[in-house]
Order: structure tokens, then C-alpha cells, then sequence
């Protein structure tokens, strides 16, 4: 843009800024008072959003600059693209001057003679003249910039004129920083003056920089002011909106986002606050001008954290500050990376660098409602801050529901309490991850009916039960009026209430369809208790037409799910929706990722309602998709009682023999005993993993093995039963808690302090129990069994009793620091309250954030009862992860040795959201480190950039590794993602032999089979934006496949969507399918006790249908690889033989069943599941051994007294199990005899005959 055109040569400065809209308004501001035609200036602008699509404009524009003027570089890659184009295109006698960035950026600072030096030897920055009076921690400037904004005027009244550099760098920060445009047209003026040909030419064209308040208010009435009576007086019959803006624009006068939010905010009659801030600390600003009294929620417009700055926030301060205020905290998202038109089209929503620098760290705060309130409109060269205005709309309603429940009296306040079904069945109502739904509701409805709120509370969990599940019909399927029917929705009211009906018509047909319909109406299902509503959530609609939802990327939910929602909102009137359990549908149907817009299924369906949803607090990963796409408020409740596994039946009896063996010298008694144990292995199957031997040599090893594998058994952590909302920890379940936290750390844990002070060395150990060597197995179990009594003392007799009974055996260092942390982790264990916090969140209050994680390995994450969430993606990988990435390497190259006589070159990893979230990214550290790649940090301390590792510091070849990432992966870990991609590219591109890197020539190969550069190096692979999972859960669990193939080919079609290296979601099922034919082996990380792989049927979904599909595509079964984590120890295992190990630790385990069985209804449903998950495993890779099937038919169906209490607590679920076997056997997975076969076909029919209203 060029202010004036005369013959003389202009000024030419160029502007590259991260903040798309601040070069062109200085080309705006220039324009609007041009300089002299004898004295022209040529300002050019690009956002750095675009320098890679116009690298040739940009680079001719740089060359021929007079000066370059660079601000807010602040993303890594960004900041060395931008370092690059300056080296590369910048004359040697231009000026240029940086602001505000990262070091590698601000470090190409050139002005006269002022130079930024390179920084120390530890990356200390070097700030030349400024080092002796700006701080800097570390290498972050962020603490530096604001000191210079602060003591810029100071420092510029002491400096001599003769420091025309130093004193121009201070003067442009300020011009800079209070960007309005008389400041911006005189940093223009100014730049030109002192470095330009014409010196002088512009003197009186501008002045010193104007400071404007570093703290106030604005209103479009009044514009900026520090006063509050300036504000206009309006309406506050709602209450009072605190709104937090950012300083800069408003000071340029980019108004519009603000003016448009205040205005729509009061036309709802709320009266607005709205304040600004200097600092990227807001809370001096809220405590100035947010009177506590008046205010009733906090909204953020700046896009930035309350406490921090540029990707970092301080969530502890803030949790704490937001809680003496107890109101919501509404962190609104901004375009920062894309402009709205690109979002609009984008099924992504949110770019990755936008969920890693607002989302996350929103969350990370308690921050909620992520609305996308405003954007960058237009391209990004000419953009303006502007709103969106439907989903502006959307949040002040969202806002307006909130502050109903802070005014309407509890007596009055309707509640939609929410139950989950799937799959859909009599069976299964209630279904949620390890959690007592029906007692859990009555505890939840009786501490509602104390609080004030009006309910009919039924008499018991029981009678609640029947009242929703049995209707008028106990044995009627769940679409018909035999569950309970809350209401009946005609067609017309339907039609009025649900306006995005007409949408679902072209998947579903017109209404009302035949899910959760009579044929006339739609059907509500659940029960009226008073003010609050029992309802049973509609099902996804899989199960009419599996295969259907499968290929179609337009699906919706079906009439029944929609009129669920909206009658809830339109009829019933209710002011909040509960969800309770783990999990329900509404997050994961269509729509954009993150960032939704208004056409997408999870907003129409959420709707208004606040939406409150307890939630697992050891799985933040799916509640992270609640939050972002169903407007949730997660309330983390704790998870199941857990013990060790123990020992049982015959395998007591194996232990024992061992012991005999190993105590008896007496070579007479030895043989009998281990004639014994030859049969009793056979017995127990023990000889799947430990052949009896044929030789008399061996017989010892193996006696000792097998007392190995009864170990793991008996020490085995699982959880014992459900947990109920509402009930605190026993002093069993303390003790389990603490013990696994008091020895988690492998060297510095009691535990190990046992180990030292019986003569070991912790880590050798450690790594001898690894390979299962005998004594390190048993020392180390012997270790952790003396620490369970030392906790066990301190539950019973406290901290004093317990370091005495210590002391006994241990030196006092180490016991007492120990014990220190047990009693802080106790204290946060028993201080956590679920429903207080409801009840909380109920009255339009603010829910303090808490992470994820289990509970036993991670203390952080107590006390439950916070809102949940994940982790800050950008400091993904931890340096803990990267270590414990490469011991879990380094196992897997070992096994591979060991078992195929050479090292793998072609792995097939499947990464999740929810291990990486609890363990810091474990999984993508094992994917870096076999890649022989390392992550590193940039100059704020996040994880942005790859390096390769030289063959020769690898000391190996590399290893190929093609990812197929869960949706939730992909949605929470989008840098990840990218970060991956880019270090398999980064390695296909050395100079190294075939033999040491696989990558390179793989991708070679694939060129030859026509395959583009880009595919033929991409190995990072998830679902379609928008789209989750392989389906082949659904497949399985209905029985709608035929062959494997059929699930291998439904893994491809939804998994086979390429990620990185420019594609964001690109269909590549083709590639997917031939990188599938190398691969040596799969691998999938298991993290918690809580959840094994039998436990969900995400495991045979993800590991097991990639397995399946290298089965396919390579003609032969490839091993399926877990790596063990569950005890914070890793170990390596085939799925076999996981599978083994946890069905003898859980399904056959009467301490595992028999805590579920005392939970009745929910606990027979819940084993069910877990035979329906090991089925899965058979159907997708054959991992499971037919007397699997043989011993869960002897423990649950020909037990009498177990059959008879299943099929009475829950005739449905049992049903299914009994089909489940049969299903197994007509497959082919077991075996049956003809008299087992018999009497399995008897029962079954039986009792299908008897949900049929034929009696028993």
C-alpha cells in the first residue's frame, strides 16, 4: 500500500505479525495522514499465517525493505520460518526491528549498531544493552517485555540522545504497545526518520508514544475510561456480565467484537462490565471494577489464560481466586490461526494451535462454554476482529441458563437427571464405567430433596430402579412403552420444538420413525420424580442399521434422540441437565471437532442447558470431548474400591506347592510334588504360558516360574465392585490408594526403601522382576507387601503408629518424607464431595479444576470432585514420559530379538488420548524414540520441534512406525499429531542405507507403487474430523459381521484418514492397507488398573482390529504387543497372554465378581460386558484360549448358585452372556462338549423363553 506516488524512492517498512489485522492498520493509520509527497513511505503487511502460500511475495518484499518490523512471533515452527525468511531475503544495511516474540526471532533485532547477542551456553537469552536492568527468567522473555512497557518512559527520560538506537527500540515497544493509530502512524514516522535516506523529512509528522491506561473499562458509549461512573447506566434485572477484553485492540479501536458482545448482552438486560488489562494477569482488573456482590459470571473475550500469558497459565492461583467469587468462569474462544470463513468450512473447527494455546489452557483454569464468540473475518492480510454473531446468540443464552440457576429458587428449579443404554437393551440401562448408576441417582436425588429442590424420592435405589427399567413390562425391550414412559410427543409439538428435524429426515425418514416411537408419537423415556426428570437417553440408532451410520458421513441422530432433548428444554422446562456416568452419546455425534459451529449435532442437542456430567475422573480424555463438544461442566467422581487380585480355588493350591518345592530339599518329596503340579497346571491352564518340562533339569526353573506367574496374579491390582456417587472412601479402600502411592516410585517410594534396607538395589530390581527373574519377583512383592502394612497402620492408627512400626525395620530418612506425602494424598482423598460440587454447580456456581488420571499412580488428581480435564498438549512429551519410552523401546526390541532372532523395522502403534493424558505422553515418546527422533522444546519450554538421533548415538537401526490414533487423540493431541508426522518425514529424509532406516526405504517403495512423495512418507492415520472409532465394536456387539475381514475392512475405512504433511483428515485407506503389509508387530499402551483390555471394547477395536488388518493385508497374524503400565512398573506381553492374566486376576476371580454381584442389576450387566469384550478379542485376532470360554461357562452358568443370582438380579444382561458363549462356540472359539453345548442350548433357550413371558 503506498501512501503517495512521486518520482523520489519511498520508505519501504514491511510488517510481519502473528496478529493477522495489526500490519494493516498501520498501512490504515499511514493512509489516513500521509507523509509528504517529497518524503513517501511504502508499507507492506503479512500475517504469518500466510507467509508459506506467498513465500515469493514475502521474500521479494523483504529484499527490497528499508525496514522490517516483526511482532508476537510466538508459535516455534513460525518463529524459525520467519528467522529463515530474514537470514535468506533481508538486505545487509535494512533496519530490523522485533518485538515481542520468541528469542530465535528476537535475536535477528538489527537497528544501527544494536544487536541482540546469541545468549549463554545454558540459552540465556542476551539482551545487549537491556540485560542490566531487565529480568529474564530462564530463557522466557514474557517477564522481560512487560518490564520494558513499564520502565519504557523512565528509561527513555534517562538515557542520553546519543543512544539513537537503544532509545528508538524503547520508543517503538511503546508506540507499539499502545497500538492506536496515531501511536502506529507515528512508529512509521519515526523508523523513517531515523534510518531513512531523508532524515528528518517526517519530524513533525509525529510526536512521543501516548500511554494509555494499563488498566480500565470500556463501553461504546464512553470508549476507554479508568472511571466506573463513566459507564452508562443500563438495565440490571439479569445481574452484571464482569467481560474481560484485551487492552491492544481496544486502544486501536478494533472495537467491534467488543461492542457487538456488550450490546447483545444488554438486550438480554444484563448490565456489562467489561475490563481491560495491560498484564496477562486479569485479576487486578476483576478485583478493580467485578464488584463480587453484583457480578454473576466472568466472561473472557482476550483468548488468552486469566493468569500467564502466551501458552502458560497459572491454573492453582486461578482456581483459587475464582473460588472465593463463586461464579462461572466463561473462557470464549478466538480465530487466532484461520479466518471465519475457513472455520466455517472446516471439519476440524479448531486448528490445533488454537485448542493448544486457548482450549487447553482454558480448561486448565476451570474455564467453560468454549464458545467461538468471534474471528479473524476476511482474509488474514486485510482482517478485522469481528463476532459471529449466531454464536454469540448461543452464548448469552448459554450465560442467561446459568444465571437462572443462581436466581430461582431450588424448590422450583426442574432437573433433567440423565441415564445412560447401550448397547440398547433391559439389560443395560444405567450403563456407565464402573459406576452404581441406580444408587448413585437416589444418592444424588435424596441430597437434591435436602438442598430444597422438589422431589418425590422413591424408597430405595431398588425401587428407582424398577421404576425406570421394568415400566409396565419387565421383560419388554427398551423401544417399547415396557420401559418407562415420561411423555409422549406429538408429531406437531414435535415439529415446533425441534425446527432441525428436517435434517434428520433424509437419514431417518420422516418422524417419528421407529426409534423410541409408538408409531404416533415420539417417546421420552424415564420417570417424573417432582421438579426432577428420571430419563433414559435414546440410543445412538446403530442398532437398527450398523453398517449404515458406517459409511455415511452425513449422519444424525435420529427424531427420538433430538425430541429427548428439546422436550426437555421446550416441555419439561428443565434449568440444567445432569449426565451421570461414563458415557453417553450426545459428544460424539457429527459435527466439528472443537469450536463448534451452530450446525453442528452436539450444540443443536445440547442446546441452552447447562450440562453438568459426572464423569470418571481416570478418564479426562473422553471427558475432555464432553467439555469441548457438549458444553460440559465434567465432575470428576472417584473410581471403584481396588485390592490385589489374590489368589483363588486351585491356584492357591499351585502357590502352595511351589512353596513346598522350594523349602523341601528331599528329592522323594520334590517328585511328588511336582507330579502334582503337573496335573494341576493342566488344570488351570497355567500350561498355555508354562509348559510342564520334559527334561529334569528344567523342572526347577519352571517350579520358580510358576511361582512368578502366581505372583502376578495374587499382587494384580483390580477394582472390587462399583462406586457410588455420594460415598467416601473405607478404610480398605485408603489403604489401596495410598499403598499404590506410597511405592509408585520405583527408587524413592517405601517400597523401595524396603528394598535398600534389605541389602537391594532398588533399580536392578526393578529390572531383574522385568524379566521375570524369580527372587527380584518376590522381593519386590515382599517389599510392597511391608509397605501395605506400614499404610495399613497409619489408616488405623495414624502417622505417628505407622513411622514407629516403620522404624522397626527401616532408617528414619526417607519414612518420614513418605508418610508426609501419604497423609496429604489422604487428606485429599477423603476431602472430595461429588455432590456438594453438584449441588454447587446446580446454583450457577464455579467448579475448581482438577486433572484426570488414577488415583492410586497420580495424587494431583485428588480431591475428585473438581472439573475435570486434561492436560496442557504442548508440553507433550514430559522428559519422565521420553525416559520411561525409551525403557518400554528398548523391552520391545528385546522380545523381537528374542522371539524372531532380529530386531522389528515395521511396528503398527495404535496411540490413545487417554494414556497419553495420564502418563504425559508416553506413547508418542515410544513413537519418537523408535523412529530414533527426539522432541525438542522451544524458548518457553514448549514441545514443538523434532531432532534425529545419528545411527551411530542410536546404536540401532531406526524402526518404521505407522499410528492409527483414537478421534480423541487426534482432538486433544493436534500438535502431536503434527509433531509426529514431521519427525517421520524429517527421518525418510536422511541419507541413510536401508538396512538403518526402514522409513526412507518404505517410502521409496511406495513411490513405486504410485504413491506421492507426501503419502508414501506419512504414517499418522485417525478418523475423519468429526468421526470416532472403528465401528467394530458395534459390529461385534451386534453380530452384524461374517469374516474377520469384515472388520478389518471397517477398521481401514474409518481409521484410513491420513494426518500432517499439509493433510488434515485426507482419505488414504489404500496406504493405510499397504503400510499394514510390512508390519512385524502391533503395540498399544495398557495405563490403569481400573481398565484392562477386557474391561472396554475400545482395546479389540483399536489393537485388535489393526491387528486384523496386518492379517489381511500381510497373510499372516502379526504378535498384538501391550505394554504393561498398570502398576507404574512396565512389562511387555502379548494380548494372549494379558488376556490370561487378567481373566484368572478378574472374570474367574470370585473377589472380582463377587463385588460386582453385590451391585446386583448393574454388576451382572457389568460382567456380561466383559465376556462380550473378551468375544471381541476372538473375533479380531483369535487372542483369546478356548478354556477361557470353558471356565466362564463353569463359573457363571454352571454354577447354581451364581446362575441363579444373575439371571434374578438381571435377566437381560444374563441372556446375553449366555448368548455371547454360544455365539463363541458356533464360531469356532471353544470347544464345548456335547454335554456342556446342551446344557448352555437348554438354559439359554430357557431364559429366552422367559423374557418372552414363557415361564422359567
Amino acid at each position: 500500500m503506498i501512501a503517495s506516488t512521486v518520482s523520489l524512492p519511498p520508505f519501504r517498512i514491511v510488517f510481519v505479525s502473528q496478529e493477522a489485522d495489526r500490519p494493516a492498520a498501520v498501512a490504515a493509520a499511514v493512509t489516513e495522514s500521509p507523509p509528504p509527497e517529497t518524503a513517501p513511505i511504502h508499507i507492506d503487511g503479512f500475517a504469518t499465517a500466510e507467509l508459506a502460500a506467498r513465500r515469493d511475495t514475502v521474500i521479494a518484499a523483504l529484499s527490497a525493505a528499508d525496514a522490517i518490523v516483526v511482532s508476537h512471533v510466538l508459535v516455534d515452527e513460525v518463529a524459525i520460518r520467519v528467522a529463515n525468511l530474514l537470514d535468506a531475503a533481508v538486505r545487509p544495511d535494512a533496519q530490523v526491528l522485533v518485538l515481542n516474540s520468541l528469542w530465535p526471532v528476537m535475536q535477528r533485532t538489527r537497528l544501527g549498531s544494536l544487536r541482540f547477542g546469541a545468549g549463554d551456553a545454558h540459552g540465556k537469552p542476551d539482551l545487549g544493552p537491556f540485560a542490566r536492568f531487565l529480568p529474564i527468567d530462564g530463557d522466557d522473555l514474557t517477564t522481560a517485555f512487560r518490564a520494558l512497557i513499564d520502565r519504557g518512559p523512565e528509561l527513555l527520560r534517562q538515557l542520553p540522545p546519543t543512544l539513537v538506537d537503544v532509545r528508538f527500540f524503547l520508543q517503538a515497544y511503546l508506540y507499539w504497545s499502545n497500538p492506536a493509530p496515531v501511536n502506529l502512524r507515528a512508529l512509521a514516522f519515526r523508523f523513517a526518520d531515523t534510518y531513512g535516506a531523508q532524515r528528518g523529512a517526517w519530524c513533525d509528522l509525529y510526536g512521543d508514544p501516548e500511554i494509555w491506561p494499563k488498566l480500565g473499562l470500556y463501553h461504546p458509549a464512553c470508549g476507554i475510561t479508568e472511571d466506573a461512573s463513566d459507564l452508562p447506566e443500563h438495565s440490571a434485572r439479569r445481574g452484571t456480565i464482569g467481560l474481560l477484553l484485551m487492552r491492544g485492540p481496544l486502544v486501536a479501536g478494533a472495537t467491534r467484537t467488543a461492542d457487538a458482545v456488550i450490546s447483545r448482552l444488554e438486550a438480554a438486560e444484563f448490565r456489562v462490565v467489561a475490563a481491560f488489562a495491560e498484564s496477562f494477569d486479569f485479576r487486578e482488573a476483576i478485583g478493580r471494577y467485578h464488584d463480587p456482590a453484583e457480578a454473576c459470571a466472568i466472561v473472557s473475550l482476550t483468548g488468552f489464560p486469566l493468569v500467564g500469558g502466551h501458552n502458560r497459565c497459572a491454573p492453582d492461583e486461578v482456581a483459587a481466586f475464582l473460588s472465593e467469587r463463586n461464579i462461572p468462569y466463561v473462557a470464549t474462544t478466538a480465530l487466532m490461526t484461520q479466518d471465519v470463513h475457513a472455520w466455517e468450512r472446516s471439519p476440524l473447527g479448531l486448528t490445533p494451535m488454537e485448542l493448544a494455546m486457548q482450549t487447553s489452557i482454558h480448561e486448565l483454569e476451570g474455564g467453560i462454554e468454549p464458545v467461538v464468540a468471534h474471528a479473524l473475518a476476511g482474509g488474514p492480510a486485510d482482517a478485522v476482529k469481528d463476532v459471529i454473531p449466531d454464536r454469540v446468540d448461543r452464548l448469552v443464552s448459554r450465560l442467561g441458563r446459568w444465571r437462572d440457576l443462581q436466581t430461582t429458587p431450588n424448590a422450583d428449579k426442574r432437573v433433567l437427571l440423565t441415564l445412560f443404554s447401550f448397547p440398547p437393551g433391559k439389560g443395560s440401562v444405567g450403563t456407565a464405567a464402573y459406576l452404581d448408576v441406580f444408587r448413585s441417582a437416589w444418592n444424588i436425588l435424596e441430597r437434591l430433596r435436602d438442598e430444597g429442590y422438589s422431589v418425590d424420592l422413591p424408597e430405595s435405589p431398588d425401587a428407582l430402579l424398577h421404576a425406570v427399567v421394568e415400566g409396565d413390562d419387565p421383560y419388554a425391550p427398551i423401544t417399547s412403552a415396557g420401559l418407562a414412559v415420561g411423555e409422549r410427543v406429538d408429531l406437531a409439538t414435535y415439529e415446533r420444538i425441534a425446527p432441525d428435524h428436517r435434517r434428520i429426515e433424509r437419514m431417518w425418514g420422516p418422524a417419528p420413525g421407529s426409534l423410541n416411537s409408538d408409531g404416533r408419537h415420539l417417546i421420552v423415556h424415564g420417570i417424573r420424580l417432582g421438579n426432577v426428570f428420571v430419563g433414559v437417553q435414546p440410543s445412538f440408532g446403530f442398532e437398527g442399521d450398523p453398517m449404515r451410520l458406517l459409511f455415511d458421513r452425513g449422519a444424525t441422530p435420529h427424531h427420538g434422540f433430538l425430541a429427548y432433548y428439546r422436550w426437555a428444554t421446550e416441555i419439561f422446562g428443565a434449568h440444567a441437565v445432569i449426565h451421570l456416568g461414563t458415557h453417553g452419546a450426545l459428544e460424539f455425534m457429527p459435527g466439528k471437532q472443537a469450536g463448534l459451529s451452530s450446525a453442528c449435532w452436539p450444540d443443536i442437542l445440547a442446546g441452552e442447558l447447562p450440562n453438568l456430567y459426572l464423569y470418571s475422573v481416570n478418564n479426562p480424555s473422553e471427558g475432555t470431548i464432553a467439555k469441548r463438544r457438549g458444553h460440559a461442566v465434567t465432575i470428576g467422581h472417584l473410581t471403584p474400591p481396588a485390592d490385589h487380585a489374590g489368589l483363588y480355588s486351585d491356584l492357591l493350591t499351585v502357590r502352595d506347592l511351589v512353596s513346598d518345592y522350594l523349602r523341601d530339599d528331599d528329592p522323594e518329596r520334590r517328585r511328588t510334588v511336582v507330579a502334582s503340579l503337573r496335573d494341576l497346571v493342566l488344570q488351570v491352564h497355567l500350561d498355555t504360558d508354562l509348559p510342564p518340562p520334559l527334561g529334569e533339569d528344567e523342572i526347577g526353573r519352571w517350579v520358580r516360574d510358576l511361582g512368578v506367574a502366581c505372583k502376578e496374579i495374587e499382587t494384580r491390582r483390580i477394582p472390587v465392585g462399583l462406586h457410588t456417587i455420594g460415598r467416601q472412601p473405607e478404610a480398605a479402600e485408603r489403604t489401596e490408594v495410598l499403598a499404590a502411592l506410597a511405592s509408585a516410585h520405583e527408587t524413592e517410594g517405601l517400597a523401595a526403601l524396603f528394598l535398600t534396607a534389605h541389602g537391594h538395589d532398588p533399580g536392578e530390581i526393578e529390572r531383574d522382576a522385568q524379566r521375570r527373574n524369580a527372587e527380584a519377583v518376590h522381593a519386590l512383592a515382599d517389599a510392597e507387601h511391608a509397605a501395605r502394612d506400614v499404610i495399613e497402620q497409619y489408616v488405623a492408627d495414624g502417622a505417628d503408629a505407622a513411622h514407629a512400626h516403620a522404624r522397626r525395620q527401616l532408617p528414619d530418612a526417607g519414612v518420614r518424607g513418605v508418610l508426609d506425602s501419604v497423609a496429604e494424598a489422604d487428606q485429599r482423598l477423603q476431602s472430595g464431595d461429588e455432590l456438594t460440587t453438584l449441588v454447587r454447580a446446580l446454583a450457577g456456581g464455579y467448579v475448581a479444576p482438577g486433572p484426570g488420571g488414577d488415583p492410586a499412580r497420580h495424587p494431583g488428581v485428588l480431591p475428585v470432585g473438581r472439573n475435570l480435564h486434561a492436560l496442557d498438549p504442548a508440553a507433550v512429551p514430559s522428559e519422565v514420559a521420553r525416559r520411561r519410552a525409551e525403557a518400554a523401546v528398548a523391552l520391545l526390541l528385546d522380545r523381537h530379538r528374542r522371539v524372531h532372532g532380529s530386531p522389528p523395522r515395521h511396528l503398527g502403534l495404535v496411540l490413545w488420548g487417554l494414556d497419553n493424558i495420564k502418563t504425559h505422553g508416553e506413547g508418542i515418546a515410544q513413537a519418537l524414540c523408535l523412529l530414533g527422533v527426539r522432541a525438542a522444546r522451544n524458548s518457553i519450554g514448549r514441545v514443538t520441534r523434532v531432532e534425529s538421533v545419528s545411527i551411530a548415538e542410536l546404536g540401532r537401526p531406526r524402526v518404521d512406525v505407522t499410528i492409527t490414533a483414537s478421534g480423541i487423540f487426534r482432538d486433544i493431541f493436534g500438535l502431536q499429531m503434527d509433531l509426529l508426522d514431521r519427525a517421520v518425514r524429517l527421518v525418510a529424509g536422511l541419507d541413510e542405507s536401508d538396512q538403518d532406516n526402514p522409513i526412507r526405504a518404505r517410502a521409496r517403495r511406495l513411490r513405486d507403487r504410485g504413491f506421492s512423495d507426501e503419502e508414501s512418507s506419512a504414517r499418522v492415520f485417525s478418523n475423519a474430523p468429526g468421526a470416532y472409532g472403528t465401528h467394530i465394536d458395534y459390529l461385534v456387539s451386534m453380530s452384524r459381521w461374517e469374516e474377520r475381514t469384515d472388520l478389518a475392512a471397517s477398521f481401514v475405512r474409518r481409521k484410513g484418514f491420513r494426518f500432517g504433511g499439509g493433510a488434515d483428515g485426507e482419505r488414504s485407506c489404500e496406504l493405510l492397507g499397504a503400510l499394514a503389509e510390512d508390519i512385524d508387530a502391533t503395540v498399544q499402551n495398557l495405563d490403569s488398573s481400573d481398565v484392562s483390555l477386557t474391561d472396554v471394547d475400545h482395546y479389540f477395536e483399536y489393537l485388535g482390529g489393526l491387528t486384523a488388518v496386518v492379517e489381511q493385508r500381510a497373510g499372516s497374524r502379526p504378535e498384538a504387543l501391550v505394554i504393561d503400565g498398570t502398576s507404574g512398573r512396565q512389562r511387555l506381553r502379548d494380548a494372549a497372554e494379558t488376556i490370561r492374566l487378567e481373566t484368572r486376576a478378574r472374570l474367574l476371580n470370585p473377589k472380582w465378581y463377587e463385588g460386582l454381584l453385590k451391585h446386583g442389576y448393574e454388576g451382572v450387566e457389568e460382567i456380561r460386558k466383559r465376556v462380550e469384550y473378551t468375544f471381541g478379542w476372538s473375533a479380531t485376532c483369535d487372542a483369546v484360549d478356548g478354556w477361557v470360554y470353558e471356565e466362564v461357562f463353569a463359573t457363571y452358568v454352571d454354577d447354581p448358585r451364581v446362575r441363579d443370582r444373575m439371571r434374578s438380579a438381571n435377566v437381560h444382561a444374563y441372556d446375553g452372556l449366555l448368548g455371547r458363549l454360544r455365539e463363541a462356540a458356533n464360531r469356532g472359539f471353544w470347544s464345548p462338549d456335547e454335554g456342556t453345548r446342551q446344557r448352555l442350548d437348554t438354559l439359554h433357550d430357557a431364559v429366552e423363553d422367559a423374557i418372552e413371558g414363557v415361564a422359567l
